[in-house]
């Protein structure tokens, strides 16, 4: 979720330097600001998150019918597991 609001469709970009939003996730959520109050990913949540509301990636998440690009801004706290087999990401902060 982002901003307490979502679920919004999401994709895992790990060479995105901060999330991305297309200006329709944006709208949804109110903000021309480009710092989200918080993202949470199932139990883990982390507060003011650097985002972007202009990419030209936005065009290809609308193809993908997608309105979040999780990236490094969120993504830079944590080591990251993708457990393919059950189909799971596993979040660990790191130095906790």
């Amino acid at each position: 979720t982002l901003n307490g609001k979502g679920p919004f469709k999401t994709l895992l970009d790990t060479g995105s330097i901060y999330v991305t939003l297309t200006p329709e996730a944006a709208q949804k959520l109110g903000i021309s600001q480009p710092t989200l109050e918080s993202v949470r990913v199932g139990a883990i949540e982390m507060r003011n998150v650097r985002a972007t509301l202009n990419s030209p990636l936005i065009d290809l998440m609308r193809e993908f019918g997608t309105e979040v690009l999780l990236g490094g801004s969120f993504l830079k706290e944590y080591k990251m597991t993708i457990d393919y087999l059950n189909k799971e990401l596993i979040l660990d902060p790191y130095g906790k």
